[in-house]
């Protein structure tokens, strides 16, 4: 099965999932209040997440997407990572509830998923690939530079922690040749934590299905 395929599959698995976990709210019924919103018929995206619905309209313009209860979003958050990655992060707001569902707008940053886009990465002698690496560091640079000083501060002790627990699984599950790399990762994650290191906003899963790329 090809990939496109197998996206499809699991973005319907993950819709129906949905709304059995948010009944009795129905997906007709999200389809419709996100029509109300945005004034024009709409479709669900592609690929799809574990805890939303989004839908996209027929002019590309705009998403809408539908978030379990358990699962806001924290608006005054991404307001902070809007500044700090400007024009890679969509602009969001709240726009009401169905039933017990959160309703948010947003406008499309455009591309498709990576997911999605493999084969035309890898053409041309990855002559898409290697500009899409290109933007990925102006991304990660951007939120250096960008981040607004007022955004709240995370626990640096914690985050340590976290991390550190995180890559001891990986040391003991990994393959016996990747060990002494993870070993020297860890020895260097406290200068991550030092105090005059810059803290900035970032994306706990940014792997394929969360990243758009351009194909032109």
């Amino acid at each position: 099965m090809d990939m496109e395929s197998l996206i499809r599959n699991l973005s319907q698995m993950q819709i129906q999932a949905f709304f059995e976990q948010n009944a009795p709210v129905t997906q007709a019924q999200c389809n419709t209040e996100a029509e109300r919103i945005t004034g024009e018929p709409v479709k669900p995206t592609a690929v799809q997440g574990g805890c939303s619905y989004t839908v996209v309209t027929e002019s590309g313009s705009l998403v809408v997407q539908f978030r379990s209860s358990d699962s806001t979003l924290d608006l005054g958050f991404l307001r902070d990572i809007e500044q700090a990655y400007e024009g890679f992060a969509p602009h969001h707001e709240s726009v009401g509830k169905v039933g017990k569902v959160h309703v948010y707008r947003m406008n499309n940053v455009g591309g498709v998923a990576m997911y999605l886009a493999r084969d035309q990465l890898h053409a041309n002698d990855c002559l898409l690939l290697k500009k899409t690496l290109q933007d990925y560091a102006r991304f990660f640079s951007s939120a250096w530079w960008n981040t607004p000083q007022t955004m709240k501060d995370t626990d640096r002790g914690e985050l340590l922690q976290t991390y550190d627990a995180q890559l001891a699984v990986m040391e003991r599950g990994l393959p016996s040749r990747f060990r002494q790399t993870l070993k020297q990762v860890r020895s260097r994650l406290p200068e991550l934590s030092a105090e005059d290191w810059p803290m900035v906003p970032n994306h706990i899963d940014l792997r394929e299905n969360n990243i758009h790329v351009g194909l032109r």
